[in-house]
């Protein structure tokens, strides 16, 4: 939702740099997507903990993600 929130400031703005961010901010919600995946499964499973262990890697990775593109909006902003 806010990578599509960032495309359509982009034309409001006529920053065109927003529209790349936009699509980095809809890469990571689809990584999010992903994980909502094994959350759900894990949430199904009688031993969830299994599961669950196979999180923290992609939580770190979009957590880095997610990082990388706010401190490169906020670059784009100044």
């Amino acid at each position: 939702m806010y990578g599509r929130f960032l495309k359509e400031a982009a034309e409001i703005t006529a920053i065109d740099s927003l529209v790349e961010m936009g699509e980095e901010f809809e890469v990571i919600g689809h990584r999010w997507q992903d994980l909502a995946e094994v959350f759900r499964c894990a949430s199904e499973n009688e031993t969830p903990g299994a599961l669950l262990a196979e999180t923290t890697g992609p939580l770190l990775a979009i957590a880095d993600l997610e990082q990388a593109a706010w401190e490169r909006l906020r670059e784009i902003l100044r």
